[in-house]
């Protein structure tokens, strides 16, 4: 996890100096004890969590292309306000996600996406709140779920 930290700090800089170097490893190294003692994540990772970056890096990928949609979708409801969908709603999910990081990753990701807010998060179930209903229809089975699941399954 530290090395996930670290490496995203360095390409959030942009720049590789000797201050963004030591101020990225104290960083990453005090999120990840913080996480292990709170998460019970292993801090340090091992040799898989690194041979997984790219699909860590993919991920990434598929969260800045929903949050872009949902930007798209915000914009055109708050625009064209006859082009509503429907009423905000509360809706359970069960993600069938079994590593309490995942589920984290999971809540976060849909609250990082417009329109949608992680109202609670209980033993493998998501508790969502849409703007829309339309919002809605693709959680459980949507994106995000199928490539942590994947994660999941291939870190076995």
């Amino acid at each position: 996890m530290v090395w996930w930290l670290f490496f995203i700090w360095i390409v959030l800089n942009g720049r590789v100096t000797a201050d963004v170097l030591v101020s990225g490893a104290a960083v990453s190294v005090g999120i990840g004890l913080l996480s292990h003692r709170v998460l019970g994540l292993r801090p340090w990772g091992s040799w898989k969590d690194l041979a997984r970056l790219p699909q860590g890096a993919a991920y990434v990928l598929v969260l800045v292309g929903q949050v872009l949609l949902a930007n798209l979708h915000m914009a055109r409801r708050i625009l064209f306000p006859g082009s509503r969908a429907g009423k905000g709603r509360l809706v359970w999910f069960d993600t069938g996600l079994s590593g309490r990081g995942s589920r984290l990753l999971l809540a976060n990701s849909i609250t990082l996406t417009p329109g949608t807010v992680t109202a609670a998060l209980q033993e493998g179930k998501i508790w969502v709140y849409a703007l829309d209903e339309s919002f809605t229809g693709d959680l459980q089975n949507g994106r995000f779920c199928s490539r942590l699941k994947q994660w999941e399954e291939e870190g076995r």
